[in-house]
């Protein structure tokens, strides 16, 4: 008996237009086929993730992203450290499965995986340039199994959502446009972006003992070393790449120096830096470059930032006082209004003041609630003697605050009414 996708494909059974709207549709399953990569073994094992090749993660470099992804499930170090020492996939996902995952991991582990997938294609360059190769073919990573895992990471008889077909497409566009170095930066290590905590940087550029320049580096979280013109500082030696090296400014690394793959390698204090890992510098460091004679002194200035930390210091502590005051006003009746940056009132009015009060004895007498820096009594125009009311000036205003607190004390038999003293009352 004759299929009906035999009869669909035979040609007797077709007119001449059904036979051609055939042969396109064969045409553009084939075509489709050769836009797409499918299959990541082969030729085009070095998309999977299982591919061997030195993945950085957090101040380890691990043999491959399936290896980085599973240790950066752990916030364990020495379970990090087994899982860089394990000689086989196998043995590492036995260390791995004993993990359980962060409780946020569901909303971080895209992000790991681009971060991971961007430093495999960064940190090796022949990978980077098969990628690149690929052109703007589809990549599916595709699976047998039609896991959750799967589904998501990939895609199983056409259905799956293909994060990491996506992820790989979107650092080939990055590569494209030369923008991945940039992102590969920001995302690996986690560069300030805060700019007042941004060091400034001065590198003393020395020939033997003879200081011959100075490069100024500041407001930016990295700095491109190198020949290529644009460098934020330009070497020229013949040994030099053209971008060789970069100084990055980490929110957890700090200032450090980054080999970027140079031919002739990087050196800090005479030591040759691993491709690709940050080396954290403190003042007084060495740098050297290729075979260029050249040193470069690293001085670091962190005067600003201490300064912007301690005026942040100050207004976070404005800030508390302000909470602590608008949730307990009566506490302190002053305290809101500091709190707010008001001025508080350094001042009380006195009523009740017998007739021809003395200055010095109205002093003495207020002074048991604290310093009195003045006494004003206002002299009646008409009569010319001084007024039954007057303004005392304290030293702080928790001395007024005592003062109120003793509205009604009695002074040469009278009774006194004492509050907070409005400042254009006299």
């Amino acid at each position: 008996m004759t299929s009906f996708k035999q009869f669909l494909f035979d040609k007797s059974n077709k007119s001449d237009v059904d036979q051609y709207f055939d042969e396109q549709a064969k045409f553009l399953i084939e075509k489709q086929k050769l836009e797409t990569i499918d299959n990541f073994n082969g030729y085009f094992d070095f998309l999977n993730n299982d591919y061997e090749c030195d993945v950085y993660y957090d101040g380890l470099v691990y043999k491959s992203v399936s290896y980085a992804y599973q240790a950066a499930r752990s916030t364990e170090q020495h379970i990090r450290e087994k899982i860089v020492r394990s000689d086989t996939l196998g043995e590492m996902y036995e260390i791995a499965s004993k993990v359980d995952d962060p409780a946020d991991w569901g909303k971080l582990r895209l992000k790991v995986m681009e971060m991971l997938i961007r430093d495999k294609f960064r940190r090796n360059s022949d990978l980077r340039e098969k990628l690149k190769a690929t052109e703007n073919r589809k990549l599916i990573n595709s699976y047998g199994d039609a896991t959750t895992s799967n589904l998501f990471w990939g895609m199983v008889d056409g259905e799956g959502q293909n994060q990491i077909g996506r992820i790989l497409e979107g650092i080939r566009n990055d590569i494209h446009q030369d923008i991945d170095l940039e992102k590969w930066l920001f995302t690996t290590f986690k560069l300030e972006n805060n700019k007042s905590l941004l060091p400034k940087i001065q590198l003393d550029i020395m020939k033997g003992d003879e200081k011959v320049e100075t490069a100024k580096l500041e407001g930016k979280e990295y700095y491109f070393m190198g020949k290529l013109a644009g460098s934020d500082v330009l070497m020229i030696h013949g040994s030099i790449s053209r971008r060789h090296a970069a100084l990055i400014c980490g929110s957890e690394l700090g200032i450090c120096i980054l080999d970027l793959g140079s031919k002739a390698g990087s050196f800090l204090n005479k030591e040759k830096a691993v491709n690709c890992v940050p080396y954290r510098l403190k003042p007084g460091d060495i740098l050297n470059f290729g075979g260029s004679t050249r040193s470069y002194k690293v001085s670091i200035d962190y005067s600003d930032v201490e300064s912007y930390l301690t005026r942040r210091k100050r207004e976070m502590k404005r800030q508390v006082e302000q909470m602590d005051a608008l949730n307990n006003p009566e506490a302190n009746p002053n305290a809101l209004k500091a709190s707010l940056g008001v001025k508080i009132n350094d001042q009380i009015f006195v009523a009740g003041l017998p007739e021809n009060a003395a200055h010095k004895d109205i002093q003495t007498f207020f002074s048991q609630f604290g310093e009195v820096k003045h006494v004003r009594i206002p002299i009646d125009k008409k009569t010319g003697k001084t007024n039954p009311f007057g303004i005392i000036t304290f030293k702080e205003s928790s001395e007024c605050e005592k003062a109120i607190k003793s509205d009604g004390i009695k002074y040469k038999e009278k009774r006194l009414k004492i509050k907070w003293a409005e400042k254009k009352r006299l």
